[in-house]
């Protein structure tokens, strides 16, 4: 009998008007996507396979008005959890997703019933842990494999529909995927680039703290989120396209072989971005959490690919940006609004080197696994955006993040990101 998971969930809301609200909810995440193929555990005799663990959370949210409203919470899908062997070793392996979450709700109420649409991001955190035992280097060559903690912003949708129970409580059933829970560019490099959603569906109460819509007094109408995304690129080295030195072996740190390769560097991904806004007057400040993409690299030389294990010829930057702007908002014309923007963000960079390289030929000198280098970066933006109706509107812009990383792994560069969202009023 599958597990189920408690989803919980707590919305702080800033809206001059609307109906707050806050509630439990319980259901069933569904991890099957990420397979044990996947993991490369594919060599091993699998005795145990729960894709379906238990997690929780707390919401609360807030109905901007009749059909709009705004949720931000702590959701946790729990713990994907497999075991196996193989002659004398043997491993247990777990692997989970949770997050901070802002949603926004589309729906209409009929009656007592009132169907939605959600869409939003998550600020998710991935975290696997494997333990090998007996003879564990037959079972994961590269110390990568025994556990890891990485953090990114994704794209979370759904539907679900409301029932009225009494004029402050109501019964919800809900679904939401989280986009691309799990990302992988490394582990299974010989079978392609892996990105695995995540689901749940769940049942639950919400309790409404006022009876009728409209009531609210909160905030003073100066406050808004936004969700954003779109593309990014960087100027970064990475491996440099080619590869002439020693692969080095993990476990002993110590020469394995000698290899020459070209290596395939993709310097362009995918950013999402999770804003607060204060108004004052012309002047815009916002504070941000983005995902500024997943930079990769791999060895076009099949010797050193695939397996998973020390030898593997791969690496993958992952970049995420805590930051803060100040813009000022020039209005040519009615509902258009141009906003140039001056900030700092807190730039983390994470290099996954698979490949182990000394980067003899590009300058580098970390030989992996993983290299974490957080540095505060300027930043410039040009925005601009049009007023859809009293709370909505819509963004468009460019923004240059000039410094990441360090030159020791895959090299400083600076991000540049091209993005479209939303601006909801609250």
């Amino acid at each position: 009998m599958k597990k189920t998971i408690v989803a919980a969930a707590c919305l702080v809301s800033f809206s001059a008007y609307g109906q707050t609200y806050f509630g439990a909810t319980v259901g069933q995440a569904d991890h099957s996507k990420y397979s044990v193929k996947d993991m490369e555990w594919d060599s091993l005799a699998i005795t145990k396979n729960d894709n379906h663990p238990t997690g929780f959370g707390l919401y609360v949210g807030h109905g901007i008005n009749e059909y709009l409203s705004a949720e931000l919470g702590y959701l946790n899908l729990g713990k994907k959890k497999v075991s196996g062997n193989t002659g004398g070793a043997f491993a247990n392996g777990t692997i989970g997703v949770d997050g901070l979450a802002l949603s926004t709700l589309v729906g209409k109420k009929f009656g007592i019933i009132k169907p939605y649409a959600r869409l939003g991001l998550m600020y998710a955190r991935s975290k696997r842990e494997n333990t090998p035992s007996g003879n564990a280097a037959a079972v994961f060559m590269n110390p990568n494999h025994e556990s890891f903690t990485k953090s990114t912003v994704r794209p979370i949708y759904g539907f679900g529909v409301e029932t009225d129970i009494t004029s402050n409580l109501s019964l919800r059933a809900d679904y939401i995927v989280v986009h691309n829970a799990h990302v992988d560019y490394i582990d299974n490099i010989d079978n392609g680039y892996i990105k695995r959603d995540v689901s749940f569906a769940s049942i639950g109460l919400l309790y409404k703290l006022d009876g009728k819509p409209g009531n609210s007094q909160l905030g003073d109408g100066k406050w808004a989120f936004g969700l954003s995304g779109g593309i990014s690129k960087t100027s970064a080295r990475m491996t440099g396209g080619n590869y002439n030195g020693n692969l080095w072996d993990l476990r002993t740190h110590t020469v394995a072989s000698q290899v020459a390769g070209g290596m395939s560097d993709d310097k362009s991904d995918t950013t999402y971005r999770l804003s607060f806004y204060r108004n004052e007057g012309q002047i815009e400040y916002e504070v941000y959490l983005a995902s500024l993409g997943e930079f990769k690299s791999r060895s076009s030389v099949d010797a050193i690919t695939g397996g998973g294990n020390a030898l593997t010829g791969a690496a993958t930057r992952t970049a995420t940006a805590l930051g803060a702007s100040v813009g000022y908002k020039f209005e040519p014309v009615g509902g258009l609004k141009i906003i140039p923007k001056v900030g700092l963000a807190a730039v983390h960079a994470r290099d996954e080197i698979y490949n182990n390289l000394d980067f003899a030929g590009v300058g580098g000198s970390e030989r992996g696994p993983i290299v974490k280098k957080t540095i505060l970066s300027p930043t410039v933006a040009l925005m601009f955006g049009y007023q859809i109706s009293k709370s909505i509107e819509a963004r468009f812009g460019y923004e240059h993040y000039f410094t990441s990383g360090t030159n020791s792994a895959l090299g400083k560069g600076g991000i540049g990101t091209l993005s479209a969202g939303v601006k909801i009023g609250l």
